[in-house]
């Protein structure tokens, strides 16, 4: 079987007023219990929240004793066993919409079908549909929608259930709603133009397999390290970006091991004045199950931009168990990074 890993290494937004910048809404400001329908207002960006047919409330993310991955605090929850759409209009029209969910799975070997319809007052504007890079037990996924037109409306959906079947129902835990103002900042997805193997050895691909999630992967392998305690696979991207002011990053990696054993993932982003490289990801395990993984930076998001457009992640795999193979090699698909500016 192919165990993908779908890691979203770094995704943040910076304050301010809602023209011209992204807004994450958290619902942390929202008591817990406070049904649904509920209007929750950030930085100017009023957002509708409400609900098709049994309901959902503001409750805290571990309410049924399990928090869903990279969720935290309140959020949006359902009221019943039963599908049920959640809809959000918006004061404003807006051009990108995105929000983390978790739908009910208890060790399933694949994920729901989620699904974001976007409208202009009763116009449609588009869909698009995400399926959670995890299983197992409530999985976290990320369903967003982008588009040249203008949109103020989404209904997010609960399409399909689990392929393979399993022990699931048709509700979803969502949280990390996040907007971008129509005519404010756009979002551009970069390919990594250099890269620098400092750990491990190339046994396959190269460096144009890891612009998109297409199937061709670049394959590195463990050659020699140092110690018992550094990663078996070291790999330094650099990539450019037009956004000197960022107000989101995020990096985007799929990769999956190629030999049997239990190892983790790390990812980084060099701060270019510190000279370091940041944690954007802890080490995450990856292995039986699908991960999915976010982290913040240390500093401000203009700090992981050199001043010619230069922007540098990196990636480490390490061994967290015992392994069945001497020479673990990992299958990197894709590693790009979205930037919002």
């Amino acid at each position: 079987m192919r165990y993908r890993l779908f890691l979203l290494a770094l995704m943040a937004s910076i304050g301010g007023v809602a023209t011209g910048q992204s807004v994450l809404f958290d619902f942390n400001n929202i008591p817990a219990h406070t049904p649904l329908p509920v209007d929750v207002t950030v930085d100017g960006i009023n957002a509708h929240l409400s609900y098709q047919f049994y309901g959902y409330s503001i409750q805290d993310a571990g309410t049924m004793g399990f928090t869903p991955l990279l969720f935290e605090g309140n959020c949006i929850y359902p009221n019943s066993v039963y599908r049920d759409d959640l809809y959000v209009s918006f004061s404003v029209p807006l051009s990108e919409f995105s929000m983390l969910y978790a739908p009910q799975e208890l060790a399933c070997g694949s994920s729901a079908t989620m699904r974001v319809t976007a409208y202009l007052d009763g116009t449609v504007v588009g869909t698009r549909t995400a399926v959670a890079p995890g299983v197992g037990t409530w999985p976290t996924g990320r369903l967003s929608f982008e588009s040249s037109q203008p949109f103020n409306r989404v209904v997010v959906h609960y399409d399909a259930p689990p392929p393979t079947g399993g022990d699931y129902g048709v509700i979803f835990l969502a949280d990390r709603m996040a907007v971008s103002p129509f005519g404010g900042p756009t979002t551009e997805t970069l390919a990594p133009l250099t890269q620098a193997v400092n750990l491990g050895r190339i046994d396959g691909g190269s460096l144009n397999s890891l612009a998109a999630k297409d199937g061709q992967s670049e394959t590195i392998c463990k050659f020699l390290v140092p110690n018992l305690s550094s990663p078996f696979v070291k790999l330094t991207l650099g990539y450019h970006t037009t956004k000197f002011s960022p107000i989101r990053i995020e990096m985007f990696t799929v990769a999956r091991m190629s030999n049997a054993g239990l190892f983790q993932v790390r990812l980084s982003l060099l701060n270019v004045n510190s000279g370091f490289y940041d944690e954007a990801l802890p080490l995450t395990r990856i292995g039986d199950e699908y991960q999915y993984g976010i982290g913040s930076p240390w500093s401000w998001l203009t700090d992981y931009v050199g001043p010619d457009g230069t922007v540098m992640g990196r990636i480490e795999f390490f061994t967290a168990g015992p392994g069945t193979t001497l020479r673990p090699c990992v299958e990197i698909d894709e590693a790009t990074m979205r930037i919002s500016g």
